[in-house]
């Protein structure tokens, strides 16, 4: 751990600054999207002598410890939000249990929960604990409802949009077009809310047939979801291989 001329300043190897905070603690402003790099990072940051003791949006807190290596930090999901000092049930029994295994609680975030597992002596790996392959796990099924929850809206909006292509070709086919008067639909007049006002105008591509609006807002559906499956996927794929190197090297044998 390389030290800046400030006494207030750890810069840590990567270039990370920690900044002593009026209590003692170090805080690191870091934000990540996948909860494996997070839980690399804070074992580097435990390499460097700083170990987790706190968590809030965009920031990390740390206590200075030249033992923080000694333990695997990891980071679990719960199905239920929780704060420090008020566990729901669950996160609750799972921490006591874990208590008796050398796994401790650190802090809580969400439903984000981080652990410290000890780890075993000079030149081992092996602990008595198989918590840090259970928050693999943990991790890799969140990202998973969010790959499959992508997925659904996404399917669903490319099947609608399929479904209105198919009666765009109709009505090309037998020339069925809506009337316009003084550039406003003569079908939506009376009304005070049409979906031609909130969809991007495609009349130009597409021609003025009903299904024109939707096939606009279920295509801009179609493109803005795609990107958000694709990462997922590749986040569930990330997430599942690291899990089965943490199954290799943490799980009871």
């Amino acid at each position: 751990m390389n030290k800046s001329v400030d006494k207030n300043l750890i810069k840590l190897s990567d270039g990370t600054e920690a900044f002593l905070q009026g209590n003692g603690v170090y805080c690191i402003n870091k934000v990540f999207f996948s909860s494996v790099n997070e839980e690399k990072w804070l074992n580097f940051v435990a390499s460097q002598g700083l170990e987790l003791c706190g968590r809030a949006f965009g920031k990390y807190f740390f206590n200075k410890n030249t033992q923080a290596d000694r333990y695997y930090y990891s980071v679990g999901y719960s199905l239920v939000s929780s704060s420090q000092g008020e566990l729901c049930d669950i996160t609750e029994k799972e921490v006591n249990q874990r208590a008796e295994e050398n796994c401790l609680l650190v802090c809580t975030y969400c439903t984000k929960v981080y652990y410290k597992t000890l780890v075993g002596g000079a030149g081992a790996r092996g602990v008595a604990s198989d918590a840090p392959a259970k928050d693999a796990a943990s991790k890799r099924c969140h990202v998973r409802n969010r790959f499959v929850f992508n997925l659904v809206l996404f399917c669903f909006s490319l099947g609608l949009l399929c479904y209105n292509l198919m009666y765009w070709v109709r009505f090309n086919a037998s020339n069925y077009f809506v009337r316009f008067t003084k550039d406003m639909l003569h079908d939506y007049q009376e009304k005070e809310f049409s979906i031609w006002d909130v969809t991007i105008d495609l009349r130009g591509w597409f021609g003025e047939f009903s299904c024109v609006p939707h096939i606009s807002l279920f295509l801009f559906l179609s493109l803005i979801l795609l990107p958000f499956v694709v990462y997922y996927f590749d986040q569930y794929m990330y997430a599942r291989s690291f899990e089965k190197s943490m199954m290799k090297k943490w799980a009871k044998k």
